[in-house]
């Protein structure tokens, strides 16, 4: 952590943590740390974490605080993506069919903006998730472009505190899911 202090490279937080991932085990008990969730799709009446070991569960007690935590990016309506496990200012194009409602419904292949996360973390996602609905979360939507570019902005950057990766996201239930 002495070398992300000095540097502000944000690899070295993302080593420093997913070394500390492998040696806890795995307990997603009581208050969760934001460094343990990899991406927050929030829907109407709930809100689900996509883990940093694949597992995805319904969240309970989410302090909407949390939202507004440095680490997390909404990259869409609905999608905030922590990060800490994305590749630094990458974005890839990607072919998408999209339905399209102009009178009648269409079928069309366009370009899209994904995040790209670590290859390890998107490996370990994709064992639980189809890489169709992984793709989905990963899109940065227009409006939200901005909020993806501010992050890697060296001023950002320069004030991000590693600390807020403690941060509480709220709790599982393991015995209702």
């Amino acid at each position: 952590m002495k070398i992300w202090r000095i540097s502000r490279v944000k690899s070295f937080v993302f080593d420093y943590f997913r070394k500390f991932s492998k040696e806890e085990r795995w307990h997603l008990e009581q208050d969760i740390p934001l460094w343990k969730v990899v991406i927050l799709e929030k829907s109407e009446l709930i809100m689900f974490g996509y883990f940093i070991n694949g597992e995805k569960w319904a969240l309970h007690h989410v302090d909407d605080k949390i939202l507004s935590n440095p680490w997390l990016v909404k990259v869409s309506q609905n999608c905030y993506v922590n990060m800490l496990y994305v590749v630094d200012g990458l974005c890839r194009l990607s072919m998408l069919k999209v339905d399209l409602k102009m009178g009648n419904r269409v079928s069309k292949e366009v370009n899209m903006e994904l995040v790209i996360l670590h290859e390890e973390i998107r490996a370990i996602l994709l064992s639980t998730t189809n890489s169709d609905k992984l793709d989905q979360l990963l899109i940065v939507t227009r409006r939200m472009k901005v909020n993806y570019k501010n992050f890697w902005e060296s001023t950002f950057l320069d004030q991000l505190d590693e600390n807020r990766l403690m941060d509480p996201v709220g709790s599982i239930n393991r015995k209702n899911n």
